[in-house]
């Protein structure tokens, strides 16, 4: 194991989906606490946490070239 990073809330953890984007560095998360999170890998930084999902984020998915990506609950 070369790092550890906590990326969804401790409340409710665990991660239900994931999506890399090689191209950018770029992983987003779908967790059990109803948010997705972007995260940067190179860095070890998060990058960004949406919330407006009121169940688990089932799904994350990055759309061509990474400029959006969609979520689902």
């Amino acid at each position: 194991q070369l790092s550890s990073h906590p990326l969804q809330k401790t409340n409710k953890p665990g991660i239900s989906s994931i999506d890399i984007l090689y191209s950018k560095d770029i992983i987003a998360t779908g967790g059990v606490d109803s948010t997705a999170v972007l995260f940067d890998r190179a860095s070890g930084q998060i990058r960004s946490t949406l919330s407006g999902h009121s169940k688990k984020v089932t799904s994350v998915k990055f759309v061509a070239d990474g400029g959006l990506f969609l979520t689902g609950s």
